[in-house]
């Protein structure tokens, strides 16, 4: 009933290659109220209507997006997370992770003055920090490496009154949607076992806020 548990040295090494650590004081201290709080978009890259690959390719404005705001400047902890669908039956090169990046822009700038934030990421869980500005809208882009290649992926944001909106949906022409067909005829058993409904492609993105008091 604690939510503690131990295991021995042994089998943690056995089982586990990396460990993140959750700091809720560090994130309390982003706020004004001493509360913890996460503003979360969770997307995924759909073949031929999301999976737009990175900035190289010409369908990189497909990619999932969300607008960044703040209620006061200061630092706004991001962090961009892949599920693990080991726990779902997904084994092998299927359960492998993803490369995947994250980009900044604000508002008004066109996509050759982005700003990299998380850069060919195979990692569970990355994340970085940046200096955000109250009054302006900073555009976020998560990609994987390639056109087609699907998957789901959540995006959060800490600071003074942080908050992620998704972004409306370019519909892409016929030969766009052709450049990001997989290679591979078939879904992906990464996304089909998601514990997450499967979204219509004209609703990809979906925003939530959780949070707790650290006293």
């Amino acid at each position: 009933d604690s939510a503690a548990f131990w295991m021995t040295w042994q089998d943690f090494l056995r089982f586990f290659s990396v460990a993140h650590v959750c700091d809720l004081a560090a994130l309390a201290a982003l706020s004004d109220d001493k509360s913890c709080r996460v503003s979360v978009f969770h997307s995924v890259w759909l073949p031929r209507i999301t999976a737009g690959g990175g900035p190289e390719y010409g369908t990189f404005k497909f990619n999932p997006q969300c607008v960044l705001t703040v209620a006061r400047s200061g630092s706004v902890l991001l962090s961009l997370y892949q599920a693990d669908p080991r726990p779902l039956g997904v084994q092998g090169p299927d359960a492998a992770l993803l490369s995947v990046s994250l980009f900044l822009l604000e508002e008004g700038a066109l996509f050759a003055g982005r700003r990299t934030l998380i850069a060919d990421s195979r990692r569970r869980v990355s994340c970085a920090t940046f200096e955000a500005r109250r009054g302006c809208r900073y555009r976020l882009i998560a990609s994987t490496w390639a056109p087609g290649i699907e998957g789901g992926f959540w995006v959060t944001a800490s600071g003074r009154g942080a908050s992620l909106s998704p972004l409306p949906l370019a519909a892409p022409s016929d030969g766009q949607a052709l450049a990001m067909t997989p290679n591979s005829g078939e879904a992906c058993p990464r996304l089909l076992a998601s514990p997450h409904p499967r979204p219509h492609p004209h609703q990809v993105g979906a925003t939530a806020e959780d949070g707790c008091a650290v006293m």
